[in-house]
């Protein structure tokens, strides 16, 4: 299988980071959390959410989520690009999904309109456009929210393979935004140890932080081979490898690209933690890591022994 991205790939991860680049800066500079509203209608009006529908594969749409997760600004695409051609109609951006209703905090739910509930192999979709949303604590990245118990009444209901394609395309996104905000926050770090001066001379030049720094890139591209080959063979089991990797390789990234920046890391003036906030969030979607593993079978419940 060959993962070399073709030019046609790279001019649209290329396009979406020009387009976006601007729309991160501005403002306090001391936030837990950047509005992505403003991304998500550029998005929309430069067409990238009709990526699929236009004629692209949905390897493009990953591409495009794992460009969206490097800005500081906290957008959605995945799920509404890849779960309206899915059910066959127009999604409002941002589409949130959950596995859970009440009490249960939901990313991109308090500004979102289009809902999909999953449990199992049943699934609804849901016009929270009228529903009453409690909003949550947006410190992990994202704005958050919580539905009512009775969310469900007068929810259409998915048939199985529905939920099924839903299921999977919901892994698939998540291994992507994981591996979006996991290299934006290694492209940070490197850029400081080289800057950062102690006894002497920059940290990075010192061998430990180096064979620490490249194991973390190793996962990172560890992780975008299996993101790209899950999107590739459109298998169930090979998504949830991949968010299951994803997300025991966001632990580790978190970890480490805090601790070599030091203060300035816990410091919100600082854009690190836009990153590594969305990297912990990410690490409980979709039932954490357990469950990915659990869905593959036996023989790969857990990779931790390598990251």
């Amino acid at each position: 299988m060959d993962f070399e991205l073709t030019r046609e790939q790279r001019a649209i991860q290329d396009a979406v980071r020009r387009i976006l680049g601007p729309l991160a800066a501005g403002g306090d500079p001391v936030r837990r959390y950047i509005d992505g509203s403003e991304v998500e209608k550029t998005l929309k009006a430069t067409g990238f959410y009709e990526v699929v529908r236009s004629g692209g594969s949905e390897l493009d749409a990953i591409l495009v989520v794992e460009a969206v997760a490097t800005n500081a600004a906290s957008a959605e695409f995945g799920m509404t690009a890849l779960a309206g051609p899915i059910l066959d109609t127009d999604l409002t951006p941002p589409t949130a999904i959950t596995r859970a209703i009440g009490d249960m905090p939901v990313r991109f739910r308090s500004r979102g309109r289009s809902l999909i509930y999953l449990i199992g192999v049943e699934g609804w979709v849901l016009d929270a456009g009228h529903m009453e949303i409690k909003p949550g604590d947006d410190a992990c990245g994202y704005s958050l929210g919580t539905l009512p118990t009775h969310a469900l009444q007068g929810a259409r209901r998915l048939i199985p393979a529905e939920a099924a394609r839903l299921q999977r395309a919901w892994r698939l996104v998540s291994a992507a935004e994981i591996l979006g905000a996991a290299q934006a926050a290694l492209d940070l770090t490197v850029v400081h140890v080289k800057e950062r001066r102690q006894f002497g001379r920059a940290i990075g030049s010192f061998q430990a932080i180096q064979h620490r720094l490249a194991e973390v890139a190793t996962a990172i591209e560890s992780l975008r081979l299996m993101t790209y080959r899950a999107a590739l063979l459109e298998e169930e089991a090979e998504a949830a490898l991949a968010l299951g990797f994803g997300q025991q390789v966001a632990a580790r990234v978190s970890y480490d690209c805090h601790q070599f920046h030091g203060a300035i890391g816990q410091s919100l003036e600082y854009p690190l933690h836009y990153f590594t906030d969305r990297l912990r969030a990410l690490q409980g979607e979709c039932g954490g890591y357990p469950a990915q593993y659990s869905t593959v079978g036996e023989d790969w419940k857990s990779l931790e022994g390598l990251y």
